[in-house]
């Protein structure tokens, strides 16, 4: 192979990797992913630990898991959701199993739920109460293995879960 020929070849190599691999912008990392952002939150995350301004509020969010599909469906599942609504008290609890869309913003630095769910009144099963909910948050990590979300007092941090 001549000079010309290994020349091409290296900058056909550079070219080629530029294209698969791209830097994510991600605060928290990774700096450089092989793979497509879509591809890599597209899973079930469990969050394992949970902060608000600070203070730890992990307990608040046991069992609680995110889906994000590729095809824009998202689901989240709670399994121990605390009822405070008149007239239940702390001790009411129920699974919830919330379903809707998510899209990335902000050139994929960012990421937006909008689902809802629905319970039944432990104490009249006649009547059922639906929530909807609008998340935004921005990402500082996204990796195989690990999601990190924010928002202006929440942060969460959340690994792949494998079913």
């Amino acid at each position: 192979m001549n000079y010309i020929q290994s020349f091409l070849l290296g900058v056909f190599s550079l070219v080629i990797l530029g294209l698969m691999g791209s830097c994510t912008g991600y605060s928290e990392g990774p700096k450089v992913s092989f793979t497509a952002a879509l591809t890599k939150i597209s899973t079930t995350w469990r969050i394992k630990s949970a902060t608000e301004n600070g203070a730890d509020i992990t307990d608040r969010y046991e069992e609680e898991f995110f889906r994000f599909k590729e095809n824009g469906v998202f689901e989240t599942l709670e399994s121990t959701y605390v009822i405070a609504v008149p007239p239940f008290t702390l001790n009411d609890t129920t699974a919830l199993q919330g379903i809707g869309e998510w899209k990335f913003v902000n050139d994929e630095s960012g990421v937006e739920m909008l689902y809802s769910f629905s319970y039944t009144d432990p104490y009249n099963s006649d009547v059922t109460y639906r929530e909807e909910v609008n998340q935004q948050y921005d990402i500082l990590r996204l990796s195989q293995e690990e999601l990190w979300l924010r928002n202006d007092s929440i942060f969460l941090k959340m690994e792949f879960f494998s079913q």
